[in-house]
This record gives structure tokens, sequence and C-alpha cells, in this order.
């Protein structure tokens, strides 16, 4: 079911069958130039506790890769490499994800081939234009 979500294969073996694991079958890392060393670090905090692996640099296992811009030629030979399938997300992704305590669909954060604008959470709306809204907004201080 997480195969079919994300659109690419994942591992069994990286798997587990409790809910609150929601970043398990995802091995991630996120672009060093684009991502803060102090977001990265929270970030890896996130997927760890919940389920995923988290890599410093870009693995061949790596099926998330987490930047805020890509260029077109980057963005291809990540998506064309041979027999790897990685998606490349906004780490928002992962934030919004914990923050709801659910896996969020794609459409809002990825990167995707010909994408002349950013993804949709940049500019706080979702993929269909309505506002992004904090998830949680009741328990922030």
């Amino acid at each position: 079911r997480r195969s079919a979500h994300l659109k690419i294969r994942l591992k069994e073996d990286r798997f587990s069958c409790r809910a609150e694991m929601i970043f398990s079958g995802l091995c991630v890392t996120a672009s060093k130039s684009e991502v803060s060393k102090a977001d990265r670090e929270l970030i890896s905090s996130i997927v760890a506790a919940y389920g995923g692996l988290w890599r410093e640099d870009h693995f061949f296992d790596v099926n998330v890769l987490l930047t805020t811009s890509i260029s077109s030629n980057k963005l291809a030979r990540i998506l064309n490499s041979p027999g790897k399938q990685t998606i490349c997300v906004a780490p928002q992704w992962i934030s919004d994800s914990w923050r709801l305590q659910k896996r969020l669909p794609l459409d809002s954060y990825q990167f995707l081939p010909g994408q002349a604008k950013l993804p949709p959470c940049f500019a706080g709306k979702t993929a269909s234009g309505s506002p992004l809204t904090s998830p949680r907004r009741d328990r922030v201080a």
C-alpha cells in the first residue's frame, strides 16, 4: 500500500506493521546545499523515530530526497537513475506528516519533471490551490 501511495517500490524488510511508524519503508536524505544542518538533524530524528532510515549522503538505497529547489537537469538525473526509484520532495512533507501523525499525499510537496514552479507547499497552498493550514494549530503554544 505504501509503495502504491508513493508510486515507487519499497523494500519489504524496512517496513513496520505498527501504524504509528509513518516513515517505515523510507530511506531519506536531504540536499546539503539546500537544507541547513540544523534542519537535517531535526528531520533525521523525526524520520528515525517514526520508522524510517536516514542517510547523511545520497547512498544507493535512498528513495526520498528532501530539497527546497532543484534544477531540471539534476531532477532528471535523480529520477532516471538506472535501477533506482527516488522521489524529490520538500522538507515540509516530513514535518507536516509528523504533525498530523500520518503520511500525507505527495501532490503538494513533490518536485516533478517539467515543473516550472515550486511545489504548492512553498506558497502555503495544497495542490488544489486551497490554503495549507497548520494541522495542529490548537497544540501550538
